[in-house]
């Protein structure tokens, strides 16, 4: 290990580099990363395919929203928070990054108000600002202002009453330029 780290130093001072080069070439990789990532977003929009990532630990309710945006692209599936969290990281480290995030308000591990606020910390990370990342859709039954006001103040973009109504899901997604054209969605039990 010390050898590793001699050579490494050697090699620093023959060809000048130092932590500052090394801070400075993970920044630039960071700021190619997110444009890389923009234009894999923006590209799979215009072949109007999303890149979804659905949040639930409830199994219908998983079932009933993958069933509405399927049509619509990818949809990958967590269970709770935490997995949500990793699904994000590896999207967005692999340049494939998701377009939308349908994530449950609670679930075990980690709810998800705190699992956005993570997204929301990931994304600031690399420069990203919340108004142009992925944007992300609150689903829960709780309808109370304190879920509501947390919701919100994670930097959440819609919040959205179970049972999810399809007619305003596919509204959101166009006011979000999700969708460009008013593709027909599945309708919902309620609808």
């Amino acid at each position: 290990m010390a050898q590793k780290s001699t050579e490494r130093r050697s090699r620093n001072e023959v060809t000048g580099r130092s932590n500052d080069a090394g801070r400075e070439r993970k920044e630039s990789s960071r700021e190619s990363t997110w444009r890389v990532a923009s234009r894999a977003s923006a590209s799979s929009r215009a072949n109007n395919k999303l890149r979804v990532l659905l949040v639930d630990d409830d199994f219908t309710s998983r079932v009933m929203l993958q069933g509405l945006l399927l049509p619509l692209g990818d949809c990958h599936v967590a269970v709770n928070g935490r997995e949500a969290v990793d699904a994000f990281r590896a999207a967005f480290n692999t340049a494939q990054p998701y377009d939308l995030i349908c994530m449950d308000v609670r679930m075990p591990e980690m709810d998800g108000v705190e699992a956005v606020r993570k997204i929301r910390g990931i994304e600031e990370a690399e420069g990203v600002l919340s108004t142009s990342g992925v944007k992300i859709f609150m689903t829960t039954a709780l309808s109370d202002l304190k879920t509501v006001n947390s919701s919100y103040g994670s930097l959440c973009d819609v919040y959205m009453l179970k049972p999810i109504d399809g007619s305003r899901l596919r509204q959101h997604l166009i006011d979000f330029r999700l969708l460009r054209t008013r593709v027909h969605l599945r309708p919902s039990p309620r609808d």
